[in-house]
């Protein structure tokens, strides 16, 4: 039997935020992510949820320094999360974008591509979505110069469609 302790920890299904009228799966997909450092937020496949991620993600970093503890993908769930992030969930994830979860992880705003691939992971696992073939890489490439305006956007190198070299000198 519960004590009233256990009781008064349970949430109701009232203390849920509301979900839109427009709510099927097919449609629109969302987990609510609340953390006790953090407020509600929506995980979805959209640029808004990216910018709103990569801001995360930056004083998630900046809440582990100030706590002396490894900025690593382990604690950046553990944080997010709370008793969600199970060693599956966390296993999933660090498969998923190719990393091992006590490694500590770089600035986001100095060498994004381990973090990009880190939350491109975090949003397909917690939506059911595939990592290679839903995620928005657009959405979270805006996220970023969005987030971190004076940092160098990601996908700079890379050539457009309309990139023509220029013609060789004739001898």
């Amino acid at each position: 039997m519960p004590s009233a302790s256990m009781k008064e920890k349970v949430r109701s299904t009232k203390d849920l935020p509301p979900q839109p009228s427009n709510f099927h799966l097919g449609e629109s997909r969302y987990i609510v992510l609340q953390t006790s450092k953090f407020k509600i937020m929506k995980i979805s496949n959209s640029q808004e949820c990216f910018v709103q991620l990569w801001r995360l993600l930056e004083r998630t970093r900046r809440l582990l320094g100030g706590q002396s503890k490894r900025f690593c993908i382990r604690r950046v769930l553990k944080t997010w999360f709370g008793i969600e992030a199970t060693d599956d969930f966390i296993w999933r994830v660090c498969r998923l974008c190719e990393q091992e979860g006590w490694n500590e992880l770089p600035p986001p705003s100095l060498y994004p591509r381990k973090h990009r691939e880190f939350l491109r992971a975090v949003v397909a696992v917690k939506l059911g979505i595939s990592f290679y073939t839903k995620v928005n890489l657009k959405a979270l490439d805006k996220a970023y110069s969005i987030a971190f305006p004076k940092s160098t956007p990601l996908n700079v190198n890379k050539k457009g469609k309309s990139y023509r070299p220029h013609p060789s000198p004739s001898p």
